[in-house]
């Protein structure tokens, strides 16, 4: 279940003696996400703060760090039981001058920890989860790229899920990209019957409107 609520956000470019890229964004939106939050008791809203920071580490090559922090109840009061969470990220691009258009590697990765209140009683369930991926461009409009993925039940002592993904990428213009892939999971516990399963998937992704800015 993904962070994707009704909301709204402000970023600001933060000034640093160090002279680098610094953003601060603060995002207040609906605490109905029902994994993390009140789901459909939702009455009030969630806060989450984001800083990034960008660094150019050699001509062909990039580094962002970002940490991030969030806080909403997760019940039907308004703080009443609450789950809090914080995480940090990095992003590493390298892409050759000599051939930027063709040849390209992004390793990505993320760490994420809550604690959870269960209960007015202030029983409290910690978890952790994370997700690593790297995709190679091997060609003007290919990539491929895979994917691991580990999460611990915020609410469920014990219950824990992997996943491994590969992906093929076509990117068809600027504006759009097709890509093909393969998800294998396995779970200490069984949903639907089952502790492990696959999944084949199509995606495609489109956007309208203005060009948007290139991240670098």
């Amino acid at each position: 279940s993904g962070l994707i609520a009704d909301g709204a956000a402000v970023s600001r470019l933060i000034p640093n003696p160090w002279d680098t890229y610094m953003e601060l964004t603060y995002e207040v939106f609906r605490n109905d996400n029902d994994v993390l939050f009140a789901g459909s008791q939702a009455q009030d809203v969630a806060q989450l703060l984001h800083l990034k920071n960008f660094f150019d580490l050699t001509p062909s090559s990039s580094l962002e760090l970002g940490v991030s922090a969030m806080t909403g109840p997760n019940n039907a009061n308004h703080g009443g039981q609450r789950t809090s969470v914080g995480g940090a990220d990095m992003t590493f691009k390298w892409r050759p001058p000599e051939a930027g258009k063709y040849e390209s590697v992004t390793f990505q990765t993320e760490a994420l920890m809550s604690r959870k209140d269960l209960d007015a009683e202030a029983t409290r369930q910690d978890s952790w989860g994370m997700f690593s991926a790297l995709e190679y461009q091997f060609a003007e409009r290919w990539s491929v790229g895979g994917r691991y993925d580990f999460s611990e039940d915020p609410s469920t002592a014990g219950q824990r899920e992997h996943a491994g993904s590969l992906y093929l990428t076509f990117r068809q213009s600027e504006f759009c990209f097709w890509r093909v892939g393969y998800q294998h999971s396995w779970r200490n516990y069984e949903e639907k019957g089952a502790d492990t399963d696959g999944q084949a998937w199509l995606q495609l992704n489109f956007t309208f409107g203005v060009h948007g800015t290139h991240k670098y």
